[in-house]
């Protein structure tokens, strides 16, 4: 009878210790991954506020640049109305970065090319005189572009 009762004694102190330790196991599996969620939120917010300042610093160059060009007046009408065009091509560019919509950002982009294209077909017909303005026009938009 002694020993039956000191082995179930034996096998109740053993339960009692592995249950113990189990649930330390358990508890520290928990602390774990409450601190590793923690540290993702954190990374996460982190991210976020990277991301905003990202899309304020392109907003706030779209409207420096928009606002730092000016239109030279060109003898010919076709130029002006090209220079005209493209300056507001890029303010509707602005407003889009500015509204954070990236379908018209991406719709826009699509026509750089096309820009591209007129402008080099319009600078081929231009006077001297005009071409001129031309060339520092376009450049100073490059340049506030790099910026």
């Amino acid at each position: 009878m002694k020993k039956v009762v000191l082995s179930l004694a034996s096998v109740a102190l053993m339960a009692l210790t592995s249950c113990n330790s189990f649930n330390q196991t358990k508890q520290k599996a928990t602390e774990a991954m409450e601190q590793a969620k923690e540290e993702a939120g954190d990374a996460m917010n982190q991210m976020k506020e990277e991301a905003n300042k990202a899309v304020e610093n392109a907003q706030e160059k779209m409207k420096d640049l928009v606002s730092g060009i000016e239109v030279p007046k060109f003898s010919s009408d076709e130029a002006q109305k090209l220079a005209d065009e493209y300056t507001n091509y890029l303010k509707e560019s602005a407003e889009a970065v500015k509204s954070g919509s990236a379908e018209k950002v991406k719709e826009l982009q699509a026509k750089a090319s096309e820009w591209q294209a007129k402008m080099q077909e319009t600078a081929k017909k231009l006077t001297p005189e005009d071409a001129t303005k031309w060339s520092e026009w376009t450049k100073k938009i490059s340049e506030l572009q790099a910026e």
